[in-house]
């Protein structure tokens, strides 16, 4: 991995939008006090790992819900980005929304990647040197 790749898109992040200062049991191992509109930022994926696991895990996961649903006392604003590989091209791109337009970047940690917002074919330039290949040669032949 390169030196300045960063991991930003591996966390989850909540805003407490309840106009107050609030108390969330369900975040961090012992929960967190969040001043109205503070952010926090978890890593991993907050839905994910509340879902699973024993007791606990479901008491927290309900508590999550409640703050979300029936209370609407938090928003997610960010969560850990949907990473995709991609076979043909031997790369991994992740899901990206883009002013209403979905597309893909490259992941945050790859600093090799140029992390410029598409909706076209990942890896064209692959593709169009092989269709040249094959078009050059068949005229040869």
């Amino acid at each position: 991995m390169a030196q300045n790749a960063n991991t930003n898109c591996l966390y989850t992040s909540v805003r407490n939008i309840s106009g107050s200062e609030r108390v969330f049991g369900f975040l961090g191992a012992r929960g967190m006090r969040l001043a109205a509109n503070e952010v926090v930022t978890v890593p991993g994926d907050l839905v994910d790992a509340l879902g699973r696991g024993g007791h606990w895990s479901q008491r927290r996961f309900k508590s999550l819900e409640r703050a979300l649903d029936t209370l609407s006392v938090l928003e997610i604003i960010a969560t850990p980005a949907v990473h995709l590989y991609d076979a043909v091209c031997g790369r991994t791109k992740i899901l990206a929304l883009e002013n209403g337009v979905l597309g893909m970047l490259d992941p945050c940690w790859d600093s090799d990647g140029t992390s410029e917002f598409t909706t076209s074919d990942p890896c064209p330039a692959e593709s169009s040197s092989s269709s040249s290949a094959s078009a050059s040669s068949s005229s040869s032949a």
